[in-house]
């Protein structure tokens, strides 16, 4: 009799710990706010758009790549593309020889520098510009 009380004692224990474990990662879930993928859809107001809002600019920037005659000197620059980033701008160029473009656009204090290298040598270049200062006389 006395072996069957300390089993169900160390079963009630067992189901105890795991039912205070389980407790535990159920708190520590809810707790942290973990939302679903449906519910963070939801909650931003989010639908699936079916055209492309920028590809009228693309065309656009595409036809100017194509017959600009503009040099790195005097080269196409377009603050906030797209509309959507104006902290940015596309810049469109040619060069006599093939080139790989890099540019930096410089800190307002040291070590907040951005620098970044386009991909491949071309003699067309068509660049996108990063990491601009609103309001400030950027220099890149």
């Amino acid at each position: 009799m006395h072996h069957k009380k300390g089993r169900w004692l160390a079963l009630i224990a067992v189901l105890l710990v795991l039912c205070g474990v389980g407790g535990w990662f159920g708190y520590r879930r809810y707790s942290l706010g973990v939302i679903s993928d449906k519910q963070i859809i939801k909650n931003i107001n989010s639908h699936l758009l079916k055209n492309n809002p920028t590809s009228k600019q693309t065309k656009s920037y595409a036809k100017i790549v194509k017959s600009t005659t503009r040099t790195l000197d005097n080269a196409y620059v377009k603050v906030n593309p797209y509309g959507t980033s104006p902290l940015t701008a596309l810049m469109i160029f040619k060069t006599d020889q093939a080139a790989k473009v890099t540019y930096t656009v410089v800190g307002k204090t040291d070590n907040t520098s951005i620098t970044n290298t386009v991909k491949g040598y071309k003699t067309t270049h068509q660049v996108p510009i990063v990491g601009l200062y609103a309001n400030y006389s950027n220099q890149v």
